[in-house]
């Protein structure tokens, strides 16, 4: 905020600086005008030599043509009014002293030329030019020396010797008052020309003055701005260093929680897994024991059965072992073909467990000839584990879970269980139906945001339906979530590309 003493101080400077711009300015114009008349000088004595030469012998003389005694003063005295005036315009260049001193030889020359010419009026004219040139310093004191001049030589001469300055013999002695007046007249107006002329300087001097006052606060207030922005730059910096820092931190969290949220996911697969890996280990000791307490025979029926029963005990531990190791393993992403329906059945296996404590019916309404996608099996059977399972969490006692498998193009833009898949812009669809009860509406497009959950008090982390969704876009697919619009519960919707190559391998 400026204050009445820094405008004050600022008007201050200001006066200050246009008086010395006006100065400068000043005395640069009276050094020019030293330099005008010391050319002037010069360029009057060879003037009035020549008139000494050719005008002086007719003028005194008639028709008389020889050199006259006025060429000797034209050339020394002449010589004499020049020398001390363009000494000092010469080497004190812009003094008061030297102005008055040029203003007074003018004068002197003025006189001079009418003495050579005999007093002709014409050359009196050369008074009232002088005056005009003498008004270039544009300061009026010099005016009053030179008219001084001017009106003591036409006393003088007027009175002794008439036929010089009046070109008669005799004259009025107060003739000189006349020429004095006329001279006295210019001078009037070349006191108001002076004047205006130095107020001119001085507004002139005044603006600019102004404009470099102006000029100074703008500079002051770029440096001003350039210090502030450089600050800032170096405050976004140091926010960009910092928020780099938070960036890796946070992703680096979000890779812990990631890997929490699997250890959670496993466990619960686990918790599962323990349960269909007791059944048919409890098969197994069960042939053994049985084996164990009965002698061999060859041809025992009950044993063939029982070795059968063995077998695919095994053959069950042995998948759903290999299964949880899949989900448990994460590996760089690779596509291959492979048929979907085998990824939708390792997932109901491994989430089993969940549905049989609640007795949760299973409806697969899956296409029988479904085709080869390109999937990373391994990835692809996670997402859908996490989707099984958030779907037995969902639902209560005697729910119900419904898989479908169909195929959108040309000939079933619905979406409907349909066969024809020979188009090249065909999308696989697979939905899971649950009979839960469904999520909020005002929630319902948070699902899908890193951390957002609605089980955070039962240890949920929010990270499970994000890292399903990035595995489905991984694979160039989408995934929707809405509610059931006939009943409670939920309906994921997953659509996926079916490229040539998994066209080729449907044909």
């Amino acid at each position: 905020m400026i204050t009445d003493s820094h405008k004050i101080e600022s008007i201050t400077s200001e006066q200050a600086r246009s008086q010395v711009i006006f100065q400068d300015h000043q005395l640069k114009n009276y050094k020019l005008t030293d330099q005008l008349f010391a050319y002037l000088m010069i360029l009057q004595w060879v003037t009035g030599v020549v008139s000494a030469l050719i005008i002086s012998p007719r003028t005194w003389y008639g028709t008389i043509d020889k050199v006259h005694i006025h060429f000797w003063t034209a050339l020394l005295l002449g010589g004499l009014i020049s020398a001390y005036p363009l000494y000092l315009a010469l080497f004190h260049s812009g003094k008061p002293f030297t102005r008055h001193i040029i203003a007074v030889g003018q004068m002197f020359w003025s006189a001079l030329l009418i003495h050579l010419t005999g007093g002709r009026i014409e050359t009196h004219f050369h008074v009232f030019g002088s005056l005009a040139f003498l008004a270039f310093y544009r300061d009026w004191k010099v005016l009053i020396p030179a008219t001084i001049v001017v009106a003591g030589d036409h006393i003088w001469r007027g009175i002794y010797w008439p036929q010089s300055v009046y070109g008669v013999i005799t004259a009025s002695p107060w003739r000189w008052l006349e020429h004095a007046w006329w001279v006295i007249f210019e001078d009037i107006f070349l006191y108001i020309s002076c004047q205006r002329s130095v107020r001119e300087m001085r507004s002139i001097a005044e603006n600019v003055a102004r404009l470099e006052s102006v000029n100074q606060v703008i500079e002051s207030t770029v440096q001003e701005r350039t210090k502030e922005l450089k600050e800032a730059n170096e405050l976004l910096k140091a926010e960009i260093r910092e928020r780099t820092l938070a960036e890796n931190e946070l992703r680096n969290t979000q890779e812990l929680l990631i890997e929490t949220e699997k250890t959670a996911t496993v466990a619960r697969l686990a918790a599962g897994a323990a349960h269909e890996v007791k059944n048919p280990l409890t098969v197994i000791s069960q042939g053994v024991d049985y084996f164990a307490l009965r002698p061999a025979t060859k041809t025992d029926v009950t044993a063939s059965n029982v070795l059968g029963e063995m077998s695919n005990a095994v053959k069950r531990a042995d998948f759903i072992i290999r299964g949880l190791l899949n989900v448990a393993t994460f590996e760089e992403f690779r596509l291959a073909p492979a048929n979907i329906n085998s990824a939708i059945e390792q997932a109901l296996a491994l989430t089993k467990n969940g549905r049989d404590k609640k007795q949760i019916t299973v409806v697969k309404q899956l296409l029988a000839d479904t085709p080869s996608l390109l999937l990373d099996e391994h990835l692809f059977t996670q997402a859908l584990i996490n989707l099984l399972l958030n779907a037995n969490e969902a639902m209560d006692l005697n729910g119900v879970l419904e898989i479908r498998t169909s195929i959108r193009n040309d000939y079933n833009p619905d979406g409907k269980k349909s066969e024809q898949y020979n188009s090249k812009k065909a999308d696989f669809i697979l939905e899971i139906v649950d009979t839960g009860q469904g999520v909020a509406s005002e929630i319902l497009d948070k699902v899908f945001e890193p951390f957002f959950t609605t089980k955070r008090a039962t240890g949920g982390t929010g990270l499970g339906l994000p890292i399903v969704k990035k595995i489905i876009q991984q694979h160039g697919g989408s995934i929707e979530i809405t509610n059931r619009k006939d009943r409670t519960g939920i309906l994921v919707r997953i659509v996926l590309l079916m490229n040539d190559d998994c066209l080729k391998n449907a044909a």
